[in-house]
């Protein structure tokens, strides 16, 4: 069956169950071609079941998958247009790493001749060409990644699979592999998903991000719109780092909290007066000053520093009964300032900053 689309691939309603419990519920996604999406999400989130599914790796247990217009929901492996890179890499230990790329052409019985050229382009691509003759064992961890993109890319695949495939790095060749899988993806124009718990691998690669929790997708956007306007605290939480606060509604616009402390916001309010509902702020959007000025000022002390290199996080104290807030200051601003443990000062909290999440309390 196929039906015609726009998008290269749909998800359709797909759930999956393990007896009594939902590793998936009722997910449906439209991915367009060419685009690069990652699912972004906690251990346990049903982002690597998914992922599974589309490889025909795992069955769902209800819903549609349709690729390039296809129905490719009950087709086994074989059957399957894709291209996929493991954590693990799984590489064949005792094959060079130009048989190791080759190993899907070969078993496509195609000419040698051929072979050796589409083997030496990838090489050439992901710049193994001078390791052809090594085995997985003589490279490192960067060099395993990299092969194995090279194999999953052999056989020209209309969509790439990434299962966390950076995740066993150390950070500084994460971050090259990174911008190297980023600029290989605008070269080939392949459409790609890629499994990742790391938010900033999702934030650096990503065309859209599909940020998944408890089996569900929470929110679907390009990387400013999943940071900048979360749609649930969870997203807030889970992507950066947001300041929590927990108040009653007292005014349209407006929230009290802690011992009595008031916030104006700059979103509007729908709940009754008197309703709990979440608000959000990030970090860096708290604003330290010497002197009360404008709304939201509020006194505090400095409770906790966090030396972060670049910039320190600070922990305020507010008042006894509301909970610590943090602000990211520059390390040379917290200097000029002379913050230590106990410093008096003024916070600011920009009310068009407050994100307002209403329905969780």
């Amino acid at each position: 069956m196929s039906i015609v689309t726009d998008d290269y691939l749909q998800i359709s309603n797909v759930s999956k169950s393990y007896g009594d419990d939902w590793a998936l519920k009722d997910v449906s996604l439209n991915i367009a071609k060419d685009e690069f999406v990652c699912f972004l999400g906690p251990s346990g989130c049903g982002k690597t079941t998914l992922l599974r599914i589309l490889a025909g790796l795992e069955t769902q247990t209800s819903g549609m998958i349709y690729q390039n217009g296809i129905d490719i929901s009950d087709r086994p492996v074989s059957e399957r247009d894709f291209g996929i890179v493991f954590q693990s890499y799984a590489l064949f230990p005792n094959l060079t790493v130009k048989a190791n790329i080759a190993f899907g052409l070969v078993n496509q019985r195609l000419k040698r001749a051929e072979i050796d050229r589409k083997v030496s382009d990838l090489l050439n691509l992901v710049g193994l060409e001078l390791a052809h003759a090594k085995y997985p064992s003589e490279l490192s961890g960067g060099m395993q990644q990299r092969v194995a993109l090279a194999r999953a890319l052999a056989l020209s695949p209309g969509l790439l699979l990434l299962d966390e495939p950076l995740s066993a790095l150390d950070a500084r060749v994460r971050s090259h592999l990174r911008s190297e899988i980023r600029k290989l993806h605008s070269r080939l124009g392949i459409t790609t998903i890629m499994v990742t718990h790391d938010q900033e691998e999702a934030l650096t690669m990503a065309d859209r991000i599909v940020v998944m929790n408890e089996g569900k997708i929470e929110q679907v956007g390009t990387p400013q719109e999943i940071y900048s306007f979360p749609q649930t605290p969870f997203v807030a939480n889970f992507v950066g780092t947001s300041n929590r606060i927990v108040g009653k509604v007292c005014s349209p616009r407006t929230v009290t909290w802690g011992d009595g402390q008031t916030l104006a916001c700059d979103l509007p309010i729908t709940s009754v007066v008197g309703q709990s509902v979440h608000l959000a702020v990030r970090p860096e959007h708290v604003r330290i000053t010497t002197e009360r000025s404008g709304d939201n000022t509020l006194r505090s002390a400095v409770h906790g520093i966090e030396f972060l290199g670049p910039y320190c996080r600070l922990s305020l104290h507010l008042s006894p009964d509301a909970p610590a807030l943090l602000a990211d200051l520059s390390t040379e601003q917290v200097g000029q300032l002379q913050l230590t443990i106990g410093s008096p000062l003024f916070v600011q909290i920009p009310r068009e900053r407050i994100q307002v999440f209403e329905g969780y309390a």
